[in-house]
């Protein structure tokens, strides 16, 4: 599992979850066949839902590639503890409900950590 140490994020300045160091900081990288209307990336430690990654969801992604960066900050607002999560990126189907769990592709990252710096 990949640890990284990250600054704390100020929920009242919330930095961009489109820009960041691919090297140093945990990210999810995402290349759509096809648009979707709605990606919501949640955030998990263990099997439990913590919330929505700041930044989600996102509307109307066009096909190709995108990243999303991890601050530590939740979109309501809520800091991260320190410790170890993955993430749940759900894209919806072209024509999908939202309401059907079957018009969404979903996929689930890898466990990482985080620390934030001193």
């Amino acid at each position: 599992m990949a640890h990284y140490t990250i600054a704390r994020p100020d929920p009242a300045n919330p930095p961009a979850t489109d820009e960041g160091d691919q090297g140093s900081q945990p990210n999810v990288y995402m290349t759509l066949l096809v648009g979707s209307a709605l990606v919501h990336i949640d955030v998990l430690r263990g099997e439990e839902e913590m919330g929505s990654l700041a930044g989600s969801p996102q509307v109307y992604l066009p096909r190709g590639d995108s990243r999303v960066f991890i601050s530590g900050l939740l979109a309501d607002g809520t800091v991260l503890e320190e410790g170890s999560y993955s993430l749940r990126v759900k894209a919806l189907r072209i024509f999908g409900d939202e309401e059907k769990d079957e018009d969404w592709d979903v996929v689930k990252t890898v466990e990482f950590g985080i620390k934030y710096a001193s």
